[in-house]
């Protein structure tokens, strides 16, 4: 028996010295790549994510680190979405200025050219002047030495777009006959007119809209029943200041839709009733502005419905008159 265990004994040491025999020799015959997956092979698993030399971070720096990176990333795409929306932006700026430019370019199609030959020394208007401007919706022909009689009665016929005619300061003694159909404004301020002829504004449709005649020589028998026939249901502003009139001229209660009346500056003693309101109408006038002043008027001796029309007395300037 002690034989038999003694020889098991001599076994066991023999491969005992076979074994380091054997880890000697591959220690010998191991590259460093051998060796250090051998020396990894010791290790435990959260030894092997350090790296050599590395110190180990606490936890909570780690969640802070990575806290950091997703605020990081949360503010690049902020950046991101904020600079797409700035060029969104920018884009519809730009296409909204170009829609504004092309509704101006609209407009001015719409408007139609003018023409301005102010300041001349024009004494006649042809027949041929305008026959290349069928299209033209304003002349303006002021400060020039036109008369009435050397305007010639075709030379407006074909102008079916010029809706405004200023010939103010020029050698005009009565309102020009033969005036565009679709005339809307017309200016004579600064002339030597005298008489507004009777139906001279009828062919007009829609109808004249604004007449300024300030600054002439018109007096009572220059004006008539018939001189505003075919603007009265149109004209809302009229201008008679800075003439001889010496009465409220006739037709006036008749403009239904006249908002501006200027009568200031003439000779002109009193306001009748029905004058400029007319009785058997029970609306109220359209007039908003009525000026009087610098006449002869008795303000004490005006009718109480001499204005009855007119919405508000504030509207109405009647100081300072003139004495006699």
């Amino acid at each position: 028996m002690d034989q038999v265990l003694s020889k098991e004994a001599l076994q066991s040491e023999k491969d005992e010295g076979e074994i380091k025999e054997d880890m000697e020799q591959k220690k010998e015959t191991s590259g460093p790549r051998d060796q250090g997956r051998l020396h990894k092979e010791g290790k435990s698993r959260g030894e092997r994510r350090q790296r050599p030399g590395e110190k180990r971070r606490p936890i909570y720096q780690r969640l802070q680190k990575g806290r950091e990176e997703e605020e990081r990333e949360e503010e690049e795409e902020w950046e991101k979405e904020e600079g797409e929306r700035e060029e969104n932006e920018r884009e519809a700026g730009e296409e909204e200025e170009g829609e504004e430019e092309e509704e101006e370019e609209e407009e001015e199609e719409e408007e139609g050219p003018e023409l301005h030959l102010e300041h001349n020394q024009i004494e006649e208007i042809t027949e041929i002047c305008f026959n290349h401007t069928r299209k033209i919706t304003v002349v303006v022909l002021r400060h020039n030495k036109i008369e009435e009689s050397r305007i010639a009665p075709l030379a407006w016929i074909h102008q079916e777009h010029l809706e405004s005619i200023d010939l103010s300061y020029n050698k005009l003694y009565h309102v020009p006959s033969y005036l565009p159909k679709a005339l809307l404004h017309l200016v004579l301020v600064g002339n030597q007119i005298e008489r507004i002829p009777g139906y001279v504004f009828g062919h007009m449709e829609p109808g004249l809209e604004y007449l300024y005649l300030s600054f002439n020589k018109l007096s009572d028998d220059g004006v008539d029943l018939v001189s505003f026939y075919g603007a009265y249901h149109s004209l809302r502003e009229l201008f008679l200041d800075h003439n001889d009139l010496k009465s409220i001229p006739p037709g006036i209660e008749e403009m239904k839709a006249l908002h501006f009346l200027r009568l200031n500056n003439n000779k002109i003693r009193n306001v009748l009733p029905e004058q400029i309101c007319n009785a058997q109408e029970d609306s109220d006038s359209t007039l908003e502005h009525l000026h009087l002043e610098n006449n002869y008027i008795k303000t004490r001796e005006i009718s109480p419905y001499a204005f009855s029309c007119i919405r508000s007395y504030s509207s109405i300037v009647l100081t300072p008159q003139k004495i006699k």
